[in-house]
């Protein structure tokens, strides 16, 4: 009976070692899943902030445009800050997609849906290649003709380089930039 009775405890263990297999295999297709939602969470949170400075950056070029009034210090901070926060948002995404490539179609239409729009018209006004209007002429010579050079490059780079990733063709990511 010791004999019966050790055969039938082996099994059991034997099951419970299968079941914690399958468990464990299970759990992760699910684990998986949610780290991929997670990935999609940041996408949308930093296309949207991206979204959101480039439309920032438009209204303040088109107010200090429209008016006398010469932008302060802290116009000048706020600009580059948006500047500088939206090339790290753009390079996140580039990150996420590189670590989740399944998230491509859905980054592409966040881009299409959020960012493709006020980026297009930062180009078109030259905005920022140009820097003709009051706050971003005023960038140089606060900050310095080669910084503001620099975070402008680093914007257009990550912009190509994220436009390449969701194949996206447009204007800015022929550009060159300045």
């Amino acid at each position: 009976m010791t004999k019966i009775n050790s055969i039938g405890h082996i099994g059991r263990k034997l099951a419970l070692v299968v079941c914690a297999v399958f468990m464990v295999s299970c759990s992760g297709g699910a684990e998986a899943e949610r780290v991929s939602q997670m990935n999609l969470q940041k996408i949308e949170n930093a296309t949207n902030a991206a979204s959101n400075s480039f439309n920032a950056m438009l209204r303040d070029g088109r107010r200090f445009g429209e008016t006398t009034r010469q932008p302060q210090r802290a116009d000048l901070d706020v600009f580059r800050m948006a500047l500088q926060s939206t090339t790290l948002d753009l390079e996140r995404v580039s990150k996420l997609l590189d670590s989740d490539p399944s998230l491509v179609e859905k980054a592409r239409n966040l881009w299409v849906g959020r960012v493709q729009t006020p980026l297009s018209e930062i180009e078109q006004s030259g905005m920022l290649v140009e820097r003709t209007d009051p706050l971003t002429s005023r960038l140089g010579e606060t900050f310095g003709e080669e910084r503001i050079e620099q975070d402008v490059q680093r914007l257009f780079k990550a912009t190509r380089r994220l436009q390449d990733q969701l194949g996206i063709t447009d204007d800015v990511a022929s550009t060159d930039g300045p």
